[in-house]
């Protein structure tokens, strides 16, 4: 079926050129002729004229409507990867084996990029309720909560459903380099939201975690949590993970995956590292991978989903929201929820 519809869709290109052939030949004779009646091109050439004309008006007509073919399918391409992929939100569950972490549910969010197009509160809220349905363990957030680029709301304040699931599970969170308005390689482009959205983020009992440890006791069995500061738009610093026993299991939380690169190599390897950025590429295509690119250094591999690194497991989520434009293909808005057994 694939086969035939694609030779269809052939046909208007392929009579296109045939028509505009015979077009260009009948023309090239006449004018070869033109001063030779005696022959059949110039007895015939005003026949031959209109029959050229013809010819290239009717190709004139397939033009436009191979033109209006592909403006069909452009169409519904943007119907598709602006106004109805962005809107669905789905949730990604991943059933991962990493000893240390046995029996933990993570619920997993990052780029949420509040404040993109129509992507305000009751998107903040149809995220919490995805993972208020998962019943997680832990919940973490991994940067980029906000958009800023530019606009002149009150991004933050989006962030307020967040406020009713920080006494049902732990949460935490780390600024991703949209807080800080740093765009490509810690280029600063936009104002500087980071101390606005810790200052919210505090009234909602969500702890931050810049460079931070924390340990915590889920089911029994105590695990850390290492965040870092963004390594485009802030200071990444390390130095806490000194305070770590190297004992008990430990989640690094990066916004961007390239923060295992800067991974001190006299520590203990993380036993999981979440992190986000990368948006999948944004645009995915079959046999090609994404398009976007994140400009981080790790390969392509990491932009979505479970990877390794030095044998450390990365994954990295493809993001509830959008960045630059509300456009996705490929990569849907997603909550993940990891199961680890």
């Amino acid at each position: 079926m694939a086969i035939k519809c694609l030779n269809f869709m052939r046909l208007p290109q392929i009579s296109l050129i045939g028509y505009f052939i015979i077009a260009i030949l009948a023309l090239y004779f006449l004018w070869r002729e033109r001063k030779k009646p005696s022959q059949w091109c110039g007895r015939y050439r005003l026949q031959i004229y209109h029959f050229a004309a013809l010819l290239i008006l009717f190709g004139i007509f397939l033009l436009a409507n191979l033109i209006s073919i592909y403006l069909v399918w452009l169409g519904i391409i943007l119907l598709i990867t602006s106004f109805i992929a962005p809107h669905f939100l789905v949730v990604n569950k991943q059933n991962i084996k990493i000893n240390a972490l046995t029996g933990i549910k993570i619920a997993f969010v990052a780029d949420l990029q509040l404040g993109m197009s129509w992507k305000k509160t009751k998107w903040a809220q149809k995220i919490v309720d995805k993972i208020k349905d998962a019943k997680p363990d832990l919940v973490l957030l991994g940067g980029d909560l906000i958009d800023n680029e530019g606009g002149f709301a009150d991004e933050c304040s989006y962030l307020s459903p967040f406020g009713l699931i920080a006494n049902q599970f732990p949460i935490y969170y780390v600024m991703g380099n949209h807080e800080y308005g740093a765009g490509q390689q810690s280029i600063f482009m936009f104002e500087n939201q980071a101390d606005k959205l810790a200052n919210t983020m505090a009234k909602l009992n969500i702890p931050l975690l810049k460079n931070k440890l924390e340990t915590i006791k889920i089911n029994n069995k105590e695990i850390n949590i290492f965040g870092i500061d963004d390594i485009w738009g802030g200071k990444a610093d390390f130095a806490e993970l000194n305070n770590w026993n190297k004992i008990t299991p430990l989640i690094f939380l990066t916004h961007n995956p390239d923060g295992i690169l800067s991974w001190p190599f006299n520590i203990k390897k993380p036993d999981l590292v979440l992190a986000g950025h990368t948006h999948g590429g944004q645009i995915h295509l079959p046999g090609l991978g994404p398009v976007v690119s994140a400009e981080i250094k790790l390969p392509r591999k990491h932009y979505r989903g479970l990877s390794h690194y030095n044998n450390i497991p990365i994954f990295t989520t493809v993001g509830a929201g959008e960045s630059a434009a509300p456009i996705r293909f490929g990569v849907m808005p997603e909550v993940v929820v990891l199961e680890i057994k």
